[in-house]
């Protein structure tokens, strides 16, 4: 039996999990200078500048197929990495730190190919609130793909 941490973040009042291992920092995306990059991806809102890295802002809510809102003061930026590229990822706002064990997550039944599902890696029950579990790794190598496809261009 293994046992899972999850940061738990809000978008358009659903609550998403992230494996707590994945992520390197938290920042608010309200204090970090996110420069608008031309050419690039709608799912890219800008670059900033951390630590001397280039890091990418990630808008999850064209990923999730939710409604494009602007930045607001509780918004955060996930730094997460994938094969040594750390990504931003910009959400509404961190709600909680949650752990489950693999047998309290419910699998997905049956995920489409395409559309928001295919991240979604279970479903986590604290009381009466039901948090996606996200797939992260699956996510960030495809944000990592359109970046880099993005850079090469």
């Amino acid at each position: 039996m293994s046992r899972v941490q999850l940061v738990v973040f809000e978008m358009d009042g659903q609550e998403f999990g992230i494996d707590a291992r994945l992520i390197n920092g938290i920042l608010r995306a309200k204090r970090c200078n996110i420069q608008k990059v031309p050419s690039m991806p709608k799912e890219i809102e800008g670059r900033i500048s951390l630590r001397g890295n280039v890091i990418y802002g990630y808008n999850l809510r064209y990923k999730l197929n939710l409604e494009n809102t602007p930045i607001k003061e509780e918004s955060k930026i996930i730094i997460a990495s994938t094969n040594d590229m750390p990504i931003g990822c910009i959400v509404d706002e961190i709600k909680d730190i949650v752990y489950f064990d693999d047998e309290e997550i419910e699998r997905p039944i049956c995920l489409e190919t395409g559309g928001e599902t295919q991240y979604i890696d279970g479903i986590g029950r604290v009381g009466e609130r039901r948090i996606f579990i996200l797939d992260f790794d699956r996510l960030l190598v495809e944000a990592e793909r359109e970046t880099s496809t993005q850079q090469l261009a």
